[in-house]
């Protein structure tokens, strides 16, 4: 997709920074795209509009949304939200909870035959794709249940390269056999930001 208001609610809000960052991959970057800044209840409404046209693209249509702790989270909640339906969200804790519900999720647990949609901030090597992935087949493999993928849902892919050449979602979509969905690609963002006369990196 490629959503010029997406693209302009990004950079009105702030998402888009400019500087020298050091992404999780451990890669430096002229630029990061901090979601953490969403944090009002008008920004994440907004937010959760967005990921709600995009989650349109998904077929078939998910039962679960998964947000990856810890950015995942206010993301499936905001999208939960705006759906405006009975769309459950769930997450593994990053600490399993030792008292009163003793579990390791938030939200509802999943069911045998549900469909899952991951939701998350960016796409860059698709590492954090990956471990969710491996989270919640382990989960079903211990309840004994069978779970399946709608795909991935995420805000911007940063359309950086594998060493093959491949975009680090091509190479996912081929290795896990889950499609990846972008609300806009990077080179789409970086060129709405020149429209608007940002200095963004070449």
């Amino acid at each position: 997709m490629n959503n010029p208001d997406f693209a302009d609610f990004l950079l009105d809000e702030g998402v888009f920074q400019v500087g020298d960052f050091t992404l999780k991959s451990g890669a430096k970057s002229s630029f990061f795209l901090n979601f953490g800044e969403l944090c009002t209840g008008r920004q994440l409404a907004r937010l959760g509009h967005f990921f709600g046209v995009g989650l349109q693209e998904l077929k078939p249509a998910p039962t679960l949304i998964f947000g990856p702790a810890y950015k995942g989270i206010p993301l499936a909640v905001s999208l939960a939200q705006a759906l405006n339906g009975d769309l459950p969200y769930f997450s593994f804790r990053k600490e399993a909870k030792t008292h009163g519900e003793i579990s390791t999720l938030l939200g509802r647990k999943p069911r045998h035959g549900d469909r899952l949609v991951l939701i998350d901030d960016v796409i860059t090597t698709s590492e954090t794709k990956v471990e969710g992935m491996l989270q919640v087949a382990e989960y079903a493999r211990a309840q004994n249940i069978e779970l399946s993928w709608s795909g991935v849902l995420v805000g911007v892919d940063r359309q950086g390269l594998t060493p093959a050449g491949d975009t680090w979602a091509e190479a996912f979509e081929r290795d896990q056999k889950v499609p990846v969905h972008s609300l806009i690609k990077l080179e789409d963002l970086l060129a709405r930001a020149r429209q608007r006369g940002l200095k963004v990196p070449s």
